[in-house]
């Protein structure tokens, strides 16, 4: 019996140091499953952040492309602006030239304005001494008329000098 009551203390002592082992096993276990806790919280705040990270670079991609649209646009429409200028800047240099020419030709068409008037005006004085060489012949006429109706009318030779008198007279107002 004291073998047995030997072996139950040796056995007792076995389990004892059993469940000391089990509860430090415990122990650890239950550390272990908090830091494995501890851990998924961790991995699920990595997780979240992950996504947030991949979020962002998508965020920023999508900028990026965005931007490079906007300035492969913005370079489209500058070299679209810059052939409008050179366009407009052949039209402007195409009118000035055209302005020029024209500022020419008026001043080429006022100069002979200016000869027209200049030509007018001496016509029309012109005009005014025929007009008044004219009213002269016409009374000189009229008395050489008169005289030679009072010659032919007292002298009957006189009609053909009458006559000759009318045509000298027709060639001097023709």
């Amino acid at each position: 019996m004291a073998d047995l009551l030997g072996q139950t203390d040796r056995l007792n002592a076995e389990i004892m140091e059993q469940e000391e082992r089990v509860g430090r096993s415990q122990a650890a276990l239950e550390r272990a499953q908090a830091e494995q806790g501890r851990a998924q919280a961790r991995i699920g705040a990595l997780k979240d952040d992950f996504f947030e990270f991949m979020r962002f670079l998508a965020e920023q991609r999508n900028r990026q492309r965005n931007f490079d649209e906007r300035r492969q646009n913005l370079k489209a429409q500058a070299a679209a602006g810059a052939e409008e200028i050179k366009r407009l800047e052949a039209e402007l240099h195409l009118a000035a030239g055209q302005l020029a020419a024209l500022t020419e030709q008026e001043a080429q068409l006022a100069r002979q304005s200016e000869i027209l008037l200049q030509a007018e005006k001496a016509d029309v004085e012109k005009l005014a001494e025929q007009e008044e060489l004219l009213r002269q012949n016409q009374a000189e006429n009229r008395r050489l008329e008169a005289k030679s109706a009072q010659l032919s009318s007292s002298w009957p030779p006189c009609r053909s000098w009458k006559r000759a008198i009318r045509d000298t007279l027709r060639v001097c107002a023709a």
